[in-house]
């Protein structure tokens, strides 16, 4: 999109362009949320006795890994695309996939077809997650950056809330076209939206990146923001130049450079805590949890599902107003701590069902609870960071490898539990002991490691590692 020096400027400046287009990125979150929550009250669909499209256990633990498989695979794609293309049109070429995906499921005759699909929602979801956190952390203004970045993790549990909300009550034909509507819908908009300044730099697009940078901060002077990122990725280039060429250059600069070495180990924790803290334990299989918590003569599944999925938007909502005012790293600790205390309840519910039976609602409030603290804290804190740690000539091979890290765990993490619960017999009891763990464990290294990013500049950042 063609942008003309001075023709959106005004001297006071405005936010309108940041928050236009971090929300229009933040649609192709809500799409990859509602994907990520068709699995719950699908996986209840295509089990059932009468579904046309009947899934033995098997076929539906492989199915809600493909997601994670195609999130895996889609790093090395964003890595090849996203500085030679641009951030822009990566996240176009991102909803691609998921709209095709959904196609495919409306029209879905068999199994294999529904592995497709779900193969490339996780493509979308890999290629969102690495471009869009990059997008928002070039565009947004360091006073609106960490907002923004809340703003992607807000939409994207609005959409898992509409999936467990309107998933039960339609059909999965009716849900993918549904989905297809609201992904051609995403498409439209943001092909509306500007390119990253840090990208025009990058090549050499010196006048459109000025205008661009002014149109977005909505005032007629930039030079001094326009200066630092020149600066900046003059200091990338000539280490990047003094540690040899191509491509080995540059994974030799993000794997040898201190930076970016602690950044990829603090973004690697993160998701660790993600997949083995517990959280996307009840996401994935939250409807069966809680339908073996015992509570069906309080509250059903469905609606379970439905008050985790609002649980999920207050609590990202709630961050939004905290992650500026209070810093990364006490949310870190608070997250870490609940969680932990969280899944250490349910572990002891489970592992003593007659003793702890007459708290079956207590257990359901803590399982919420872990999702309301993951959300305020290691989930969202995550998606800022990435978008914060990484400098921008390393930030699309950066932010692929600690996607595809995402992706191996998640992938892990997803079928580890099913065969902990079913296949060895052992129940909910051990893993929630192991997420415990897990969550006050790294929560501990977290703290020790990562810098405080609140209210400082890109380059600022870069320093403080």
């Amino acid at each position: 999109m063609g942008v003309e020096r001075g023709k959106y400027a005004s001297p006071e400046g405005s936010k309108s362009w940041e928050y236009l287009a971090s929300g229009a990125c933040s649609v192709l979150m809500f799409c990859i949320g509602s994907s990520i929550g068709w699995n719950s009250p699908s996986s209840v669909k295509l089990t059932a006795e009468d579904s046309p499209r009947r899934m033995s256990s098997a076929e539906l633990s492989s199915l809600m890994s493909l997601i994670a498989i195609g999130q895996m695979l889609a790093p090395p794609l964003n890595s090849l695309i996203v500085d030679r293309i641009g951030r822009k049109n990566t996240i176009l070429i991102g909803g691609l996939p998921l709209a095709f995906g959904w196609c495919l499921i409306a029209m879905a005759d068999g199994v294999p077809v529904l592995y497709v699909a779900r193969f490339l929602a996780g493509l979308s979801q890999g290629i969102a997650y690495c471009a869009c956190y990059m997008y928002v952390g070039e565009v947004a203004s360091r006073e609106l950056r960490g907002v923004a970045n809340v703003l992607l993790m807000l939409m994207l549990n609005l959409g898992m809330l509409v999936a467990f909300g309107l998933g039960p009550l339609m059909s999965i034909v009716s849900n993918a076209w549904l989905n297809l509507a609201l992904s051609a819908a995403f498409l439209a908009v943001f092909s509306l939206m500007p390119e990253s300044p840090y990208y025009l730099l990058m090549r050499d697009r010196h006048e459109e990146a000025e205008a661009v940078l002014e149109k977005i901060r909505g005032r007629s002077d930039v030079t001094e923001e326009l200066e630092q990122i020149e600066h900046s990725l003059r200091s990338l280039r000539k280490q990047k130049e003094s540690g040899g060429g191509g491509g080995g250059k540059l994974c030799g600069l993000l794997l040898l450079d201190r930076p970016s070495l602690k950044a990829i180990w603090i973004i690697g924790l993160f998701s660790v805590t993600h997949h083995f803290g517990g959280y996307m334990a009840v996401i994935m299989y939250g409807q069966r949890i809680f339908r073996d918590l015992g509570i069906g003569s309080i509250l059903s599944d469905h609606s379970a599902s439905v008050i985790n999925g609002l649980v999920q938007l207050v609590s990202v909502a709630l961050t939004s107003l905290l992650v500026e005012r209070w810093g990364r790293k006490p949310l870190i600790a608070l997250s870490g701590l609940l969680s932990g205390s969280c899944n250490l309840f349910v572990a002891a519910y489970f592992c003593f069902p007659e003793a702890f039976a007459p708290y079956s609602l207590m257990a359901l409030l803590a399982l919420l609870l872990l999702v309301f603290a993951f959300n305020c804290g290691l989930l969202v804190v995550q998606g800022i960071l990435i978008s914060e740690l990484f400098a921008p000539e390393v930030k699309a091979l950066g932010v692929c490898l600690v996607t595809m890290n995402g992706g191996l765990l998640f992938t892990l993490g997803t079928k580890l539990y099913l065969t902990v619960v079913d296949t060895w017999h052992y129940g909910h009891s051990p893993p929630f002991f192991c997420f415990a763990v897990v969550c006050w464990s790294v929560t501990g290294l977290l703290l020790w490691i990562t810098p405080e990013t609140k209210g400082k500049s890109l380059l600022e950042i870069q320093k403080s590692l």
